[in-house]
């Protein structure tokens, strides 16, 4: 690569040098390196994306349950089903009788 000048590179005279020509596979699997570098970075991040979405979506998923559990709790609790049955108007009622164990 003797006596290159800005000119050859501008016209694109260097690519028929003979220093080139026998360095062209050279520079191809270069090439060929980068764009598969470029691809794995994109991809890369495509799934981080991915990933730090689902993570969103499990805290969301996450406080749906622990309020779906608290209202479970609230409304199975036993004042809560027995005002519940007498707003329904039902003949069951709660046993104001202390429970009796057998041993």
């Amino acid at each position: 690569m003797k006596n290159v000048t800005a000119q050859e590179i501008l016209n694109g005279d260097i690519l028929t040098r003979k220093w080139f020509t026998d360095q062209k596979w050279v520079a191809l699997l270069v090439f060929f390196l980068v764009v598969l570098y470029v691809y794995s970075a994109y991809a890369a991040q495509s799934q981080q994306r991915h990933i730090d979405d689902l993570k969103k979506e499990l805290v969301d998923e996450q406080y749906t349950l622990s309020t779906k559990r608290a209202e479970l709790i609230k409304l199975t609790r036993q004042s809560s089903l027995s005002d519940e049955l007498n707003k329904r108007g039902s003949q069951l009622r709660e046993n104001e009788e202390p429970v009796i164990r057998i041993r």
